[in-house]
């Protein structure tokens, strides 16, 4: 019975850290999403004001830049980039 109790535990302690990992990195493609969101907001600045930006938001870095006629904003975070244009 004792046995039976601690695998049961076991088990149900395995849920919930999966269920933990799962929560978490939906939390993380969420803040993503409203990060890139936000992101664009900054670029359609950028290209409205003729202005680049860097500014850091929500743990990403953002940076607008120009290349020939068209603004690009490029969002980093731990190594990864990924660049967005107009």
């Amino acid at each position: 019975m004792l046995l039976l109790l601690a695998l049961m535990s076991t088990y149900s302690l395995s849920l919930v850290r999966e269920a933990s990992i799962v929560l978490h990195l939906r939390l993380e493609n969420t803040l993503k999403y409203i990060t890139v969101e936000s992101a664009l907001k900054v670029l359609a600045f950028s290209r409205d004001h003729q202005k680049p930006v860097e500014l850091e938001l929500n743990g990403y870095l953002l940076k607008t830049y120009k290349d020939g006629n068209k603004w690009y904003i490029k969002i980093e975070k731990d190594g990864i980039r990924e660049i967005y244009s107009e």
